[in-house]
């Protein structure tokens, strides 16, 4: 089946030029193009479109920008901004309501890649109620104490990229968005970045600030249970990051970097902080558990018929982050594999299982490591 693209841009001639570039790929896409946000809307409407490709500042006949209205009305569609601002501002604004940003113009053949890559996380996550609640994330909340850390930080007359790097790594939520951010086309960088004190050396602090501020303002009114439960989540994967780092250091792979290891395993229940935003979901969860003597894995599988870990792929997919890191997401859970004993993925399976070990001393790991991946 055919993937439903919509390109919207009220400048004529790059419509004209979009549908002229894009002609070749008129046998694998049904594209439809719009100068005008209000028949965007109606397209919207009548063709079940799949992704948005739009320019930032074009506005309906009430003055709605056309981008907040399918975030706000079809949140379900996948959003791409394909812009010409190139200022720190609108890219601020575009992360609010896009998943992401590119600057024009653009090569042919790396928006067909992202497109096709984006439109086929649905491997992930087939349920259509949750891909709609999924595509409607935009951001993820940031413990408060975190915020007043890092704003002392920020403020200082001594400030340190290094120590607020220090500081950010240890929280998903900010990971994901700084990385989401300096790897969009915005900065217009050739290779992925997933370094997080180099990402602030290129943002900047004031970016950085901006986003700490941001993040913290979405805490404001949480339930404190929940809060609770996101510090848990977040206790257990700074803990299994620190580990698969260890990890990866002594083996010291050619097929992997530390700081995918590092990042994949920061990031391996992202899923899990975003289904607390899904009502019934953890309750849902609790009770399968207990009912069916399963695990809260099995029980994600036997409800939803997906689990975190292709939740949180499928939206770090969707953010722009790396392959690797989203499939090492994607498989914390998964076997061990005999096949490259020593691989990225391996790592960060039998981190996840010591990091559940209460007391672990650092040079049991390898020991520990080596006794799980050869069986």
């Amino acid at each position: 089946m055919k993937r439903r693209i919509l390109f919207v841009d009220d400048e004529a001639n790059v419509i004209r030029g979009l549908r002229r570039t894009l002609f070749p790929l008129k046998d694998s896409w049904d594209m439809f193009f719009s100068g005008d946000a209000d028949e965007a809307i109606r397209i919207i409407k009548e063709k079940d479109i799949q992704l948005v490709v739009c320019e930032m500042k074009v506005y309906a006949s009430d003055k709605r920008d056309f981008i907040e209205i399918v975030k706000d009305d079809f949140p379900e569609i996948i959003r791409f901004v394909l812009s010409g601002y190139s200022d720190e501002k609108t890219s601020m604004q575009a992360m609010k309501s896009a998943h992401q940003y590119l600057l024009k113009p653009s090569d042919v053949n790396l928006l067909k890649d992202k497109i096709d890559y984006s439109i086929g996380l649905v491997k992930y996550v087939k349920n259509k109620e949750l891909q709609k609640f999924l595509n409607g994330v935009n951001e993820l909340p940031i413990l408060p104490q975190v915020y007043f850390e890092l704003e002392k930080e920020l403020n200082s007359e001594m400030i340190s990229n290094k120590k607020i790097g220090e500081m950010i790594s240890g929280n998903p939520s900010l990971v994901t968005k700084i990385l989401q951010l300096v790897n969009s086309a915005f900065f217009g960088l050739s290779s992925k970045i997933i370094d997080v004190t180099q990402a602030i050396n290129i943002l900047g602090l004031n970016v950085i600030k901006s986003l700490v501020i941001y993040l913290s303002l979405l805490n404001n009114n949480q339930d404190k249970k929940v809060q609770a439960q996101q510090f848990e989540i977040w206790q257990h994967s700074l803990k299994m990051a620190n580990i698969a780092k260890s990890i990866a250091k002594a083996i010291n792979g050619n097929n992997f970097k530390i700081d995918e290891v590092y990042v994949s395993g920061l990031l391996h229940d992202i899923g899990k902080i975003v289904m607390l935003q899904y009502p019934g979901y953890m309750k849902k969860i609790v009770e399968n558990t207990q009912k069916l003597n399963v695990s809260y894995y099995d029980a994600e599988k036997i409800v939803y018929k997906t689990t975190h870990a292709e939740i949180g792929s499928y939206l770090l997919g969707l953010w722009g982050l790396p392959e690797k890191i989203v499939e090492g997401v994607a498989q914390h859970h998964e076997p061990v594999t005999s096949t490259e004993k020593f691989s990225m993925y391996n790592i960060l399976k039998i981190s996840e299982k010591i990091a559940r070990i209460e007391t672990i001393k650092e040079n049991e790991l390898m020991d520990i490591f080596l006794k799980n991946v050869e069986g």
